[in-house]
């Protein structure tokens, strides 16, 4: 599963470092840490989406999948929906060493607020709280 920072941070301990690889051999190591561990942190450091081709992003799906893998990003719209779909926890800020998290299980590209609010934006005429 993929784990996003949206600010700088430092690598998790005891994690295969990518970030040091350039992009064009960088799929190929992902791939073979994959086929000789069965367990596995990656760190892939900064990466965007946009930075790597659409047929990287497929050939890195399986790693994504099976291993835990980290990644700083500025703009996380930028992956495919496929990576989006396998992100597991997204930290927002950090705060006296320990970030916020938001992991409610909606999709990453959602700007709603994580409280409920009526589809249209206009409140009930009750003024109740039907969702809850």
């Amino acid at each position: 599963m993929l784990t996003v920072y949206l600010y700088n941070t430092t690598k998790p301990p005891g994690c295969v470092d990518l970030s040091l690889e350039p992009l064009t051999s960088m799929t190929d190591a992902a791939l073979g840490v994959f086929s000789h561990h069965k367990t596995a942190t990656i760190w892939f450091g900064y990466l965007e989406g946009w930075m790597l081709d659409p047929m990287e992003e497929t050939r890195l799906r399986p790693v994504i999948r099976e291993l835990d893998c980290h990644v700083i990003t500025r703009e996380p719209i930028s992956f495919s929906q496929a990576w989006k779909n396998e992100m597991l926890v997204i930290h927002l800020q950090p705060l006296h060493g320990v970030s916020h998290t938001h992991n409610d299980g909606r999709f990453v590209h959602s700007e709603r607020e994580t409280e409920h609010q009526a589809p249209s934006g206009v409140p009930p005429i009750d003024g109740l709280d039907h969702q809850n």
